[in-house]
């Protein structure tokens, strides 16, 4: 039995705005999971890190990238230990109303993989709903992310905890 989890959401950001927040891995990472992405028909990718114990890794290869009109690529998550078939995560951007109207299909076998069917239908709606629109509300203000860094003088004779820290913005080139 095949069942598609479909979701829909509106950001009053460009569909451009919203491609790049699904297709840049440092957006990726920040909002979904760490990854090294790109969108490119063929590109094997994966989410999560073997270093993070609270995060699944998942696996993928990238199926169809039309820039940014429509994204799909599968989607193995490794707590099956590879016994159910990759399911297919497929975004559509559509122009509306001065924003993008975003839709998120996962299809998942649920014969094969209930489990996973519950967790995504579970999951996609609060990552859309928080870290999706953060990160496009923080790319809007911001359009090169800022780095937080903490100022290293060999010279000072301050603490550590007293340095100081602020933001970073890499000049363009």
């Amino acid at each position: 039995m095949n069942n598609n989890l479909r979701f829909e959401a509106f950001y009053p950001h460009s569909p451009e705005q919203v491609w790049k927040a699904l297709t840049d891995s440092g957006a990726l990472s920040k909002w979904l999971m760490p990854t090294e992405f790109e969108p490119r028909v063929g590109f094997r990718f994966s989410f999560g890190s073997d270093e993070s114990a609270r995060l699944s890794k998942v696996e993928g290869v990238v199926l169809e990238a039309d820039r940014p009109h429509r994204l799909s690529y599968t989607w193995q998550d490794q707590e099956d230990d590879g016994e159910a078939g990759a399911s297919v995560v497929c975004w559509t951007l559509k122009p509306k109303d001065g924003g993008t109207l975003l839709t998120l299909e996962h299809r998942v076998d649920a014969a094969v993989n209930a489990p996973m069917q519950i967790e995504a239908s579970a999951n996609w709606p609060e990552l859309l709903a928080g870290p999706l629109s953060a990160m496009l509300l923080l790319m809007d203000r911001y359009p090169r992310v800022p780095i937080v860094y903490v100022a290293e003088d060999p010279e000072s004779t301050q603490e550590p905890a007293l340095a100081r820290a602020g933001f970073r913005q890499e000049e363009p080139k």
